[in-house]
Protein backbone atom coordinates (compact mmCIF):
# COMPACT_ATOMS: atom_id res chain seq x y z
CA UNK A 1 0.00 0.00 0.00
CA UNK A 2 1.44 3.42 -1.05
CA UNK A 3 1.19 5.55 2.09
CA UNK A 4 3.21 8.71 2.74
CA UNK A 5 3.02 11.55 5.21
CA UNK A 6 2.15 15.01 3.94
CA UNK A 7 2.10 18.39 5.73
CA UNK A 8 -1.48 19.53 6.31
CA UNK A 9 -0.99 22.53 4.01
CA UNK A 10 -0.15 20.15 1.14
CA UNK A 11 -3.47 18.32 1.25
CA UNK A 12 -6.02 18.75 -1.50
CA UNK A 13 -9.40 17.44 -2.54
CA UNK A 14 -9.05 13.83 -3.72
CA UNK A 15 -6.44 12.74 -1.17
CA UNK A 16 -7.36 9.67 0.89
CA UNK A 17 -6.29 10.49 4.45
CA UNK A 18 -5.70 8.37 7.54
CA UNK A 19 -6.28 10.35 10.72
CA UNK A 20 -3.92 9.61 13.65
CA UNK A 21 -6.55 10.43 16.28
CA UNK A 22 -9.73 8.75 17.46
CA UNK A 23 -13.07 9.63 15.88
CA UNK A 24 -14.23 11.32 19.10
CA UNK A 25 -11.51 13.95 18.62
CA UNK A 26 -12.53 15.12 15.14
CA UNK A 27 -15.83 15.95 13.38
CA UNK A 28 -15.60 13.30 10.63
CA UNK A 29 -17.58 10.06 10.51
CA UNK A 30 -14.51 7.92 9.80
CA UNK A 31 -10.79 8.02 10.55
CA UNK A 32 -9.89 7.05 6.97
CA UNK A 33 -11.66 8.77 4.08
CA UNK A 34 -11.25 10.67 0.82
CA UNK A 35 -11.37 14.47 0.96
CA UNK A 36 -14.32 15.53 -1.19
CA UNK A 37 -15.07 19.17 -0.28
CA UNK A 38 -13.32 22.44 0.53
CA UNK A 39 -14.98 22.36 3.94
CA UNK A 40 -13.38 19.00 4.79
CA UNK A 41 -10.04 20.30 3.60
CA UNK A 42 -10.27 23.40 5.79
CA UNK A 43 -11.14 21.36 8.89
CA UNK A 44 -8.25 18.95 8.25
CA UNK A 45 -5.77 21.77 7.85
CA UNK A 46 -6.70 23.05 11.30
CA UNK A 47 -6.38 19.81 13.26
CA UNK A 48 -3.80 19.85 16.09
CA UNK A 49 -0.92 18.15 14.24
CA UNK A 50 1.35 19.07 11.34
CA UNK A 51 1.41 15.94 9.14
CA UNK A 52 -1.05 13.30 8.05
CA UNK A 53 -0.82 9.94 6.29
CA UNK A 54 -2.14 9.85 2.73
CA UNK A 55 -2.94 6.60 0.93
CA UNK A 56 -2.06 7.45 -2.67
CA UNK A 57 -3.37 4.11 -3.94
CA UNK A 58 -6.87 5.23 -2.92
CA UNK A 59 -6.39 8.91 -3.83
CA UNK A 60 -7.59 10.68 -6.96
CA UNK A 61 -4.47 12.85 -7.09
CA UNK A 62 -0.77 12.11 -6.93
CA UNK A 63 0.60 15.46 -5.83
CA UNK A 64 -0.34 18.01 -3.19
CA UNK A 65 -0.89 21.74 -3.59
CA UNK A 66 2.22 23.25 -5.18
CA UNK A 67 2.94 25.95 -2.63
CA UNK A 68 1.93 28.14 0.27
CA UNK A 69 -0.73 30.74 -0.57
CA UNK A 70 1.69 33.47 0.51
CA UNK A 71 4.53 32.50 -1.85
CA UNK A 72 4.51 32.78 -5.59
CA UNK A 73 6.04 30.81 -8.43
CA UNK A 74 8.41 32.45 -10.90
CA UNK A 75 7.22 32.95 -14.44
CA UNK A 76 7.27 29.65 -16.31
CA UNK A 77 9.50 29.21 -19.35
CA UNK A 78 6.52 29.16 -21.68
CA UNK A 79 5.67 32.69 -20.52
CA UNK A 80 9.07 34.13 -21.46
CA UNK A 81 7.87 35.24 -24.90
CA UNK A 82 5.13 37.44 -23.47
CA UNK A 83 5.52 41.20 -23.24
CA UNK A 84 6.44 42.71 -19.89
CA UNK A 85 2.85 43.84 -19.36
CA UNK A 86 1.45 40.40 -20.24
CA UNK A 87 3.92 38.71 -17.91
CA UNK A 88 2.93 41.07 -15.12
CA UNK A 89 -0.78 40.40 -15.70
CA UNK A 90 -0.21 36.64 -15.80
CA UNK A 91 1.67 36.68 -12.51
CA UNK A 92 -0.75 39.01 -10.74
CA UNK A 93 -3.76 36.93 -11.76
CA UNK A 94 -2.01 33.88 -10.31
CA UNK A 95 -1.26 35.75 -7.08
CA UNK A 96 -4.85 36.94 -6.91
CA UNK A 97 -6.18 33.38 -7.22
CA UNK A 98 -3.83 32.16 -4.50
CA UNK A 99 -4.65 35.07 -2.22
CA UNK A 100 -8.38 34.59 -2.76
CA UNK A 101 -8.11 30.91 -1.86
CA UNK A 102 -6.16 31.80 1.29
CA UNK A 103 -8.88 34.30 2.23
CA UNK A 104 -11.70 31.80 1.61
CA UNK A 105 -9.86 29.20 3.68
CA UNK A 106 -9.66 31.56 6.66
CA UNK A 107 -13.36 32.41 6.38
CA UNK A 108 -14.06 28.67 6.47
CA UNK A 109 -11.87 28.18 9.54
CA UNK A 110 -13.73 30.98 11.31
CA UNK A 111 -17.13 29.55 10.40
CA UNK A 112 -16.10 26.13 11.64
CA UNK A 113 -14.75 27.51 14.92
CA UNK A 114 -17.91 29.52 15.60
CA UNK A 115 -20.12 26.53 14.73
CA UNK A 116 -18.91 24.65 17.82
CA UNK A 117 -18.06 27.67 19.96
CA UNK A 118 -20.40 26.53 22.73
CA UNK A 119 -20.31 22.75 22.29
CA UNK A 120 -16.51 22.40 22.00
CA UNK A 121 -15.09 25.59 23.53
CA UNK A 122 -11.45 24.48 23.77
CA UNK A 123 -11.35 23.23 20.17
CA UNK A 124 -13.05 26.40 18.97
CA UNK A 125 -10.58 28.61 20.84
CA UNK A 126 -7.64 26.61 19.47
CA UNK A 127 -8.91 26.92 15.90
CA UNK A 128 -9.28 30.68 16.29
CA UNK A 129 -5.73 30.94 17.63
CA UNK A 130 -4.44 28.92 14.66
CA UNK A 131 -6.31 31.22 12.28
CA UNK A 132 -4.73 34.28 13.92
CA UNK A 133 -1.27 32.70 13.81
CA UNK A 134 -1.63 31.95 10.10
CA UNK A 135 -2.76 35.49 9.33
CA UNK A 136 -0.03 37.15 11.41
CA UNK A 137 2.92 34.93 10.48
CA UNK A 138 3.58 36.21 6.91
CA UNK A 139 3.55 39.85 8.05
CA UNK A 140 6.20 39.20 10.70
CA UNK A 141 8.28 36.76 8.65
CA UNK A 142 8.73 39.10 5.68
CA UNK A 143 11.08 42.09 5.75
CA UNK A 144 9.11 43.66 2.90
CA UNK A 145 5.93 45.63 3.31
CA UNK A 146 3.00 43.88 1.63
CA UNK A 147 0.63 44.94 -1.08
CA UNK A 148 -3.09 44.65 -0.30
CA UNK A 149 -5.25 42.59 -2.66
CA UNK A 150 -8.91 43.18 -3.41
CA UNK A 151 -10.96 40.04 -2.75
CA UNK A 152 -14.29 39.76 -4.58
CA UNK A 153 -16.86 38.64 -2.02
CA UNK A 154 -20.26 37.89 -3.52
CA UNK A 155 -22.95 39.82 -1.68
CA UNK A 156 -24.94 37.65 0.67
CA UNK A 157 -27.63 38.06 3.27
CA UNK A 158 -25.21 37.69 6.18
CA UNK A 159 -21.76 39.22 5.89
CA UNK A 160 -20.58 38.47 9.44
CA UNK A 161 -17.68 36.13 8.67
CA UNK A 162 -16.25 38.15 5.78
CA UNK A 163 -16.57 41.26 7.95
CA UNK A 164 -14.63 39.57 10.73
CA UNK A 165 -11.79 38.42 8.47
CA UNK A 166 -11.58 41.87 6.88
CA UNK A 167 -11.26 43.75 10.15
CA UNK A 168 -8.78 41.14 11.38
CA UNK A 169 -6.58 41.67 8.29
CA UNK A 170 -6.79 45.47 8.58
CA UNK A 171 -6.03 45.34 12.31
CA UNK A 172 -2.92 43.25 11.62
CA UNK A 173 -1.75 45.71 8.96
CA UNK A 174 -2.18 48.67 11.30
CA UNK A 175 -0.56 46.90 14.25
CA UNK A 176 2.48 46.02 12.16
CA UNK A 177 2.71 49.57 10.78
CA UNK A 178 2.67 50.95 14.33
CA UNK A 179 5.42 48.57 15.41
CA UNK A 180 3.40 46.28 17.68
CA UNK A 181 4.98 43.02 18.82
CA UNK A 182 3.75 39.71 17.44
CA UNK A 183 1.92 38.95 20.70
CA UNK A 184 0.20 42.35 20.78
CA UNK A 185 -0.80 42.00 17.13
CA UNK A 186 -2.21 38.54 17.74
CA UNK A 187 -4.30 39.89 20.63
CA UNK A 188 -5.82 42.59 18.43
CA UNK A 189 -6.39 40.08 15.60
CA UNK A 190 -8.10 37.56 17.88
CA UNK A 191 -10.40 40.24 19.30
CA UNK A 192 -11.22 41.35 15.75
CA UNK A 193 -12.22 37.82 14.75
CA UNK A 194 -14.71 37.36 17.56
CA UNK A 195 -15.86 40.87 18.46
CA UNK A 196 -19.17 40.43 16.64
CA UNK A 197 -19.95 36.84 17.59
CA UNK A 198 -22.91 38.15 19.57
CA UNK A 199 -24.45 39.31 16.30
CA UNK A 200 -25.57 35.70 15.82
CA UNK A 201 -28.05 36.25 18.67
CA UNK A 202 -29.56 39.33 17.02
CA UNK A 203 -32.63 38.23 15.03
CA UNK A 204 -31.87 37.74 11.35
CA UNK A 205 -34.80 39.93 10.34
CA UNK A 206 -33.11 42.85 12.12
CA UNK A 207 -29.62 42.19 10.76
CA UNK A 208 -31.01 41.84 7.25
CA UNK A 209 -33.59 44.64 7.33
CA UNK A 210 -33.51 46.85 4.23
CA UNK A 211 -35.09 49.92 5.86
CA UNK A 212 -33.65 52.00 8.68
CA UNK A 213 -33.93 50.41 12.11
CA UNK A 214 -36.42 51.81 14.61
CA UNK A 215 -35.40 52.57 18.19
CA UNK A 216 -36.26 49.12 19.54
CA UNK A 217 -34.38 47.43 16.70
CA UNK A 218 -31.35 49.67 17.24
CA UNK A 219 -31.29 48.73 20.91
CA UNK A 220 -31.43 45.05 19.96
CA UNK A 221 -28.65 45.57 17.42
CA UNK A 222 -26.43 47.43 19.91
CA UNK A 223 -26.94 44.59 22.38
CA UNK A 224 -24.72 42.38 20.23
CA UNK A 225 -21.75 43.56 22.31
CA UNK A 226 -23.29 42.24 25.53
CA UNK A 227 -24.18 39.01 23.74
CA UNK A 228 -20.56 38.69 22.57
CA UNK A 229 -19.27 39.21 26.10
CA UNK A 230 -21.66 36.60 27.49
CA UNK A 231 -20.54 34.03 24.93
CA UNK A 232 -16.85 34.74 25.50
CA UNK A 233 -17.13 34.49 29.27
CA UNK A 234 -19.12 31.27 28.98
CA UNK A 235 -16.41 29.82 26.72
CA UNK A 236 -13.91 30.37 29.60
CA UNK A 237 -10.81 30.29 27.36
CA UNK A 238 -10.43 33.92 26.31
CA UNK A 239 -8.00 36.09 28.32
CA UNK A 240 -9.41 39.21 30.06
CA UNK A 241 -7.58 41.57 27.69
CA UNK A 242 -9.37 40.05 24.68
CA UNK A 243 -12.78 40.37 26.34
CA UNK A 244 -11.98 43.99 27.20
CA UNK A 245 -11.14 44.79 23.56
CA UNK A 246 -14.41 43.27 22.38
CA UNK A 247 -16.30 45.37 24.93
CA UNK A 248 -14.73 48.59 23.60
CA UNK A 249 -14.87 48.26 19.83
CA UNK A 250 -17.92 50.54 19.42
CA UNK A 251 -16.73 53.22 21.84
CA UNK A 252 -15.52 56.62 20.53
CA UNK A 253 -12.87 59.05 21.78
CA UNK A 254 -15.39 61.75 22.69
CA UNK A 255 -17.65 59.45 24.70
CA UNK A 256 -20.36 59.24 22.03
CA UNK A 257 -19.93 55.48 21.49
CA UNK A 258 -21.59 52.52 23.17
CA UNK A 259 -22.24 50.60 25.36
CA UNK A 260 -20.58 52.66 28.15
CA UNK A 261 -19.75 55.99 26.49
CA UNK A 262 -16.07 55.75 27.46
CA UNK A 263 -13.63 58.59 26.76
CA UNK A 264 -10.25 58.48 25.00
CA UNK A 265 -8.35 58.24 28.28
CA UNK A 266 -10.25 55.04 29.10
CA UNK A 267 -9.61 53.33 25.76
CA UNK A 268 -6.49 51.30 25.01
CA UNK A 269 -4.62 51.77 21.73
CA UNK A 270 -5.59 48.21 20.80
CA UNK A 271 -9.27 49.04 21.25
CA UNK A 272 -8.88 52.21 19.19
CA UNK A 273 -7.51 50.10 16.31
CA UNK A 274 -10.66 47.97 16.39
CA UNK A 275 -12.84 51.09 16.40
CA UNK A 276 -11.14 52.38 13.23
CA UNK A 277 -11.11 49.14 11.24
CA UNK A 278 -14.67 48.21 12.22
CA UNK A 279 -15.92 51.64 11.12
CA UNK A 280 -13.99 51.57 7.85
CA UNK A 281 -15.21 48.07 6.99
CA UNK A 282 -18.80 49.03 7.79
CA UNK A 283 -18.48 52.11 5.56
CA UNK A 284 -17.39 50.08 2.53
CA UNK A 285 -19.51 46.97 3.26
CA UNK A 286 -22.49 48.39 5.14
CA UNK A 287 -25.53 46.85 6.73
CA UNK A 288 -28.48 46.29 4.36
CA UNK A 289 -30.18 49.51 5.49
CA UNK A 290 -27.10 51.60 4.71
CA UNK A 291 -25.45 52.74 1.47
CA UNK A 292 -21.84 51.75 0.73
CA UNK A 293 -19.17 54.44 0.78
CA UNK A 294 -16.23 54.14 -1.67
CA UNK A 295 -12.95 53.20 0.06
CA UNK A 296 -11.12 56.48 -0.57
CA UNK A 297 -14.08 58.48 0.75
CA UNK A 298 -14.31 56.16 3.76
CA UNK A 299 -10.69 56.99 4.64
CA UNK A 300 -11.47 60.69 4.18
CA UNK A 301 -14.43 60.44 6.57
CA UNK A 302 -12.29 58.73 9.21
CA UNK A 303 -9.66 61.46 8.87
CA UNK A 304 -12.33 64.15 9.09
CA UNK A 305 -13.47 62.74 12.43
CA UNK A 306 -9.99 62.00 13.71
CA UNK A 307 -9.20 63.14 17.24
CA UNK A 308 -12.93 63.55 17.95
CA UNK A 309 -14.13 60.04 17.24
CA UNK A 310 -11.04 58.17 16.07
CA UNK A 311 -7.31 58.09 16.79
CA UNK A 312 -5.65 60.07 13.98
CA UNK A 313 -2.39 58.10 14.10
CA UNK A 314 -4.31 54.86 13.65
CA UNK A 315 -6.38 56.25 10.75
CA UNK A 316 -3.19 57.43 9.05
CA UNK A 317 -1.66 53.97 9.53
CA UNK A 318 -4.71 52.46 7.80
CA UNK A 319 -4.42 54.95 4.95
CA UNK A 320 -0.71 54.15 4.63
CA UNK A 321 -1.40 50.41 4.46
CA UNK A 322 -4.15 50.72 1.81
CA UNK A 323 -2.50 53.43 -0.29
CA UNK A 324 -3.73 56.67 -1.80
CA UNK A 325 -6.25 54.72 -3.88
CA UNK A 326 -7.41 51.82 -1.66
CA UNK A 327 -8.34 48.57 -3.43
CA UNK A 328 -12.01 48.73 -4.38
CA UNK A 329 -11.80 52.36 -5.56
CA UNK A 330 -13.00 53.15 -9.09
CA UNK A 331 -10.82 55.73 -10.86
CA UNK A 332 -10.50 57.46 -14.21
CA UNK A 333 -7.23 57.00 -16.10
CA UNK A 334 -5.36 59.43 -18.34
CA UNK A 335 -6.48 57.35 -21.34
CA UNK A 336 -10.08 58.21 -20.45
CA UNK A 337 -11.02 54.71 -19.29
CA UNK A 338 -12.37 53.76 -15.90
CA UNK A 339 -10.47 51.28 -13.77
CA UNK A 340 -10.94 49.33 -10.56
CA UNK A 341 -8.02 49.53 -8.15
CA UNK A 342 -7.28 45.86 -7.45
CA UNK A 343 -3.92 45.76 -5.65
CA UNK A 344 -2.19 48.47 -3.64
CA UNK A 345 1.40 49.15 -4.67
CA UNK A 346 3.43 49.86 -1.56
CA UNK A 347 6.51 50.77 -3.64
CA UNK A 348 4.61 53.37 -5.68
CA UNK A 349 1.44 54.53 -3.95
CA UNK A 350 0.35 56.71 -6.88
CA UNK A 351 0.34 53.72 -9.22
CA UNK A 352 -1.67 50.80 -7.80
CA UNK A 353 -2.44 47.78 -9.96
CA UNK A 354 -5.78 48.04 -11.73
CA UNK A 355 -8.40 46.34 -13.88
CA UNK A 356 -9.55 48.53 -16.78
CA UNK A 357 -13.34 48.80 -17.11
CA UNK A 358 -14.76 49.38 -20.60
CA UNK A 359 -18.48 49.81 -21.22
CA UNK A 360 -20.20 47.68 -22.37
CA UNK A 361 -18.53 45.29 -19.93
CA UNK A 362 -18.67 41.83 -21.52
CA UNK A 363 -16.47 40.02 -18.97
CA UNK A 364 -16.92 39.46 -15.28
CA UNK A 365 -14.92 42.09 -13.39
CA UNK A 366 -12.80 39.56 -11.51
CA UNK A 367 -11.77 37.94 -14.84
CA UNK A 368 -10.31 41.16 -16.26
CA UNK A 369 -6.48 41.35 -16.46
CA UNK A 370 -4.62 43.08 -13.63
CA UNK A 371 -2.37 45.79 -15.07
CA UNK A 372 0.54 47.90 -13.88
CA UNK A 373 -0.11 51.57 -14.64
CA UNK A 374 3.57 52.26 -15.26
CA UNK A 375 3.60 49.60 -18.00
CA UNK A 376 0.54 50.95 -19.81
CA UNK A 377 1.73 54.56 -19.47
CA UNK A 378 -1.56 55.83 -18.09
CA UNK A 379 -1.78 57.34 -14.64
CA UNK A 380 -4.82 58.07 -12.49
CA UNK A 381 -6.62 61.38 -13.05
CA UNK A 382 -9.26 61.17 -10.33
CA UNK A 383 -11.61 58.94 -8.41
CA UNK A 384 -15.04 58.44 -9.94
CA UNK A 385 -18.30 59.16 -8.15
CA UNK A 386 -21.03 56.54 -8.24
CA UNK A 387 -23.29 58.64 -10.46
CA UNK A 388 -20.60 58.77 -13.17
CA UNK A 389 -20.15 54.99 -13.43
CA UNK A 390 -21.90 53.44 -16.48
CA UNK A 391 -24.93 51.38 -15.52
CA UNK A 392 -23.60 48.03 -16.78
CA UNK A 393 -20.36 48.43 -14.80
CA UNK A 394 -22.20 49.64 -11.70
CA UNK A 395 -24.58 46.68 -11.81
CA UNK A 396 -21.77 44.12 -12.02
CA UNK A 397 -19.74 45.83 -9.27
CA UNK A 398 -22.86 45.97 -7.08
CA UNK A 399 -22.82 42.15 -6.87
CA UNK A 400 -19.70 42.25 -4.73
CA UNK A 401 -18.55 43.25 -1.30
CA UNK A 402 -14.94 44.22 -0.75
CA UNK A 403 -12.50 41.86 0.91
CA UNK A 404 -8.85 42.48 1.73
CA UNK A 405 -5.79 40.30 2.16
CA UNK A 406 -2.09 41.04 1.85
CA UNK A 407 0.49 39.46 -0.43
CA UNK A 408 3.99 39.98 -1.78
CA UNK A 409 5.28 40.16 -5.36
CA UNK A 410 8.11 37.86 -6.42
Amino acid sequence: MSVSKLPLNKLEIGHYVCLPIGWTNHPFLFNNFKIRTEEELIVLQNLPFTEIEVNFAKSDVRESLPQSPMTYEPIADNQSQLSEGEQFSHQEKKRHRQTTRWYVDQVGVLQNAIAHFASQPILSYTELLHCVEKLCAPIFESQRKPNVYLIFNTKQSDNLFNHSINICVLAILISRTLGFSLKATQDVALAALIQDIGMLRVPFQIRNKKDALNTAEKNYYHAHINYSLELLKRNQNFPPQIIELVAMHHERLDGSGYPKGLLASQLSEHAQILQVVDSYETFINPNPWQKPIPPQLAIALLLKHSDKLFNKTIVEALANALGIYPPGTIVQLENGKLALVSVSNHDDKLNPFIRQLSSPLTQEIEDLPIENLTLISSGIVKTVQEAAIPTDIAQKWAHFQIGYLYGWPS
